[in-house]
C-alpha cells in the first residue's frame, strides 16, 4: 500500500533553459491532523538522551576525536 506524503512533494521547474526540481510544502494543517500527545513519551525519551550525550560530551578531552573515530 503506499502511503501519499503528508509533508509535501518534489515538482519538476526550469528557468531560462535549466531545470531543477523544488520542494512544494502541503498546506498547513495537516489532514490528518498530528497527534502529538501520542508523541510526547518519544519526546520525553529523546531529550533525555540528548542530555545523556550532552554530559558525556562535557568529559571528553577532544570532543571532535569522538566524532571522527572509526571502528575496526
Amino acid at each position: 500500500m503506499k502511503y501519499p506524503n503528508r509533508t509535501g512533494k518534489h515538482i519538476k521547474c526550469s528557468i531560462a533553459g535549466e531545470s531543477y526540481q523544488a520542494y512544494l510544502p502541503n498546506p498547513l494543517p495537516p489532514v490528518p491532523s498530528i497527534q502529538i500527545e501520542k508523541l510526547n513519551q518519544l519526546l520525553e525519551k529523546a531529550n533525555i538522551a540528548i542530555g545523556r550525550l550532552d554530559g558525556l560530551s562535557a568529559t571528553l578531552p577532544d570532543p571532535s576525536l569522538f566524532l571522527y573515530s572509526q571502528s575496526g
